[in-house]
């Protein structure tokens, strides 16, 4: 049973304060991403104004991969926790596939060194350290107001 959206690696407010990449690293399994999605990413770092490029055919493509997953769990089929589809790789031949895969872990390391070692280190931690850090850091925050409010 799904308790909170994407596995509550995302909270409301998180678009706000978070960069694209970061969004993109809370959502999509990093073992998925292909390096085509690495190398754009890395183009917009330097761009404040940067969002990722959206297709109708991603969304066509997500809308159908969502009513047959709905459909199986109206069902009472059980569904694996991560669905992952790469149009492109399927697309691709055994070569292709191979080469891919290459790029895609040349792509990430070509990523990293374009963040600043923080950021890196934010972006790229295990969902459970990023969880932790930012209950962390609404704790502070939520002690901050207290403090606050009681010396005025």
């Amino acid at each position: 049973m799904v308790r909170e959206i994407f596995d509550g690696q995302l909270v409301p407010g998180d678009e706000q304060r978070l960069d694209t990449w970061e969004v993109i690293f809370r959502i999509a399994p990093r073992a998925h991403i292909p390096g085509e999605m690495y190398r754009e990413l890395r183009r917009g770092l330097a761009r404040p104004d940067y969002s990722v490029p959206q297709l109708a055919e991603a969304a066509t493509q997500f809308g159908a991969l969502a009513v047959h997953m709905v459909n199986a769990l109206v069902s009472g089929r059980t569904l694996p926790r991560t669905v992952a589809v790469d149009v492109h790789h399927v697309s691709m031949t055994r070569g292709q596939r191979i080469v891919d895969h290459l790029h895609r872990h040349l792509e990430r390391a070509r990523f990293l060194t374009y963040l600043p070692p923080e950021q890196a280190w934010s972006g790229f931690a295990p969902a459970p350290v990023y969880r932790a850090r930012r209950q962390l850091a609404m704790r502070a925050a939520s002690t901050l107001r207290e403090r606050t409010a009681h010396e005025h």
